[in-house]
């Protein structure tokens, strides 16, 4: 190979390496245009994160997988009364008590939902809905809490329990005093003989006392003025009917006492921390208070089981027990084929879990309406006889108070049956942080 052809062969490579470097040039200026737009596109939506972040209407706890909180949003400071350096870096429990944290019950598989509390820079207590997920990049996992504030529904829920309440009371006192009149007239009816059953024996006694002073010549005289007072008196049937008047004036005191007890125990005050309860008292205090509702058109078929004191706000499922016994009785009056009816009642633990179960022999409820039955105002009665809050509120109480089931099994042939489900333990609350001066130092 000449020179020359040495020469043409250079350049054809010059010129492929030149049009090399110019695609090189190209495809390089590409990717710096991609990488910038990212860039920008990051940036933004590094921004558009960091308005929602500040612009959501619930408090944002970020917290790493050392258990400290990396990130809060201004709610979370609005809400504790903190400052941003006051739980940047410091433990979850500061935050949410000591004795539950999002770190031990937040797993990748689901989205956890529960009610809590979290704790003021004071350490007072704020009820919040709390939704806490993993947020997993490979590197560095972390738990991304939002948190609710529930302290306004909460009173809410509290204000329309306590007028419902009232207004069931109000509904019952009419039975009540009926109840109480009963006993209160054979009460007075059984006093009133045994007075005028002493009036009648005086007589007899103070004769008897004349008869112990006068001489022995008059005695036959005497004792015959008293089979005479004896035979008026009615001597022989006063002993006779006086112990049975006693008894059931005792009988009806008894049933007066039974009754008032049965109100005191169903007015039992809402408190904020469940207490140990005996769910078979509360069921036939209940029971006894709202007879009038049912007394007239079923009798009770009650199976009470052996169970132990449930921890529960026993006055709220007092409630519960009542609008279900009263729904069966209103169940029971309107069906087809009338006659007198039964309420049937029981009790009994199904594992880690008390089933009061309330049921009627009425029709059942109807299939288009069984979706609906525990929606707010919902109500198939008329005017005046219903407000729609009963079941609504019940399943407030058994389901977001308690932790529980309100379910239902209902037919044409077999009526309605409600089975209420309160667990036999639940998670307690956190407690409130021992000591809040002192908090780890801040991640670098």
């Amino acid at each position: 190979m000449n020179d020359h052809e040495e020469l043409r062969l250079l350049k054809r490579r010059l010129e492929r390496a030149e049009q090399r470097v110019k695609i090189l040039d190209s495809m390089l200026e590409e990717r710096t245009r991609e990488g910038y737009l990212a860039s920008a596109q990051l940036r933004a939506a590094s921004v558009s994160l960091a308005e929602l972040f500040r612009a959501v209407p619930g408090a944002i706890i970020v917290i790493g997988s050392d258990g400290l909180v990396e990130a809060v949003n201004g709610e979370t400071l609005r809400l504790l009364g903190c400052e941003e350096g006051d739980l940047i870096g410091s433990a979850q429990q500061k935050i949410f008590g000591d004795a539950w944290s999002p770190s031990q019950n937040v797993n990748s598989d689901r989205v956890l939902r529960v009610e809590r509390d979290v704790y003021t820079r004071g350490g007072q207590r704020v009820p919040v809905l709390l939704s806490a997920t993993m947020m997993d990049t490979g590197q560095h996992h972390s738990i991304v809490c939002v948190a609710v504030d529930l302290t306004e529904r909460k009173k809410l829920e509290a204000e329309l329990l306590h007028a419902h309440k009232l207004e069931s009371i109000g509904r019952l006192a009419a039975g009540v005093a009926h109840e109480i009149n009963t006993p209160i007239q054979f009460i007075s009816d059984s006093v009133r003989f045994a007075r005028d059953a002493i009036g009648d024996l005086a007589p007899v006694y103070l004769l008897y006392r004349e008869i112990r002073e006068s001489p022995a010549a008059d005695l036959m005289q005497r004792l015959a003025e008293l089979d005479a007072i004896e035979a008026k008196a009615d001597v022989a049937f006063l002993f006779e009917q006086l112990p049975g008047a006693l008894g059931r004036a005792m009988d009806g005191l008894q049933q007066v006492a039974n009754i008032v007890r049965a109100t005191k125990d169903f007015a039992y005050p809402t408190t904020r921390e469940r207490r140990p309860a005996n769910i078979n008292k509360a069921l036939q205090s209940t029971l006894t208070i709202g007879k009038r509702e049912y007394a007239d058109i079923a009798d009770i078929e009650l199976s009470l089981g052996d169970l132990p004191l449930v921890p529960c706000h026993i006055g709220e499922l007092n409630q519960v027990f009542l609008n279900l016994v009263i729904n069966a009785a209103h169940a029971i009056h309107d069906r087809r084929h009338g006659g007198r009816g039964c309420i049937a009642v029981s009790t009994q633990v199904v594992g880690s879990h008390v089933v009061i179960a309330i049921g009627d022999d009425g029709d059942g409820i109807p299939d288009s309406i069984r979706a609906s039955i525990f929606n707010p105002f919902f109500t198939t009665k008329e005017q005046g006889r219903g407000s729609g809050q009963g079941l609504a509120i019940a399943r407030s109480v058994v389901v977001e108070r308690h932790g529980g089931i309100l379910d239902f099994d209902t037919g044409p042939e077999r009526g309605t049956t409600f089975f209420v489900r309160i667990p036999l333990s639940y998670p307690r609350q956190s407690s409130a942080p021992a000591s809040r001066s002192t908090r780890p130092k801040a991640m670098s």
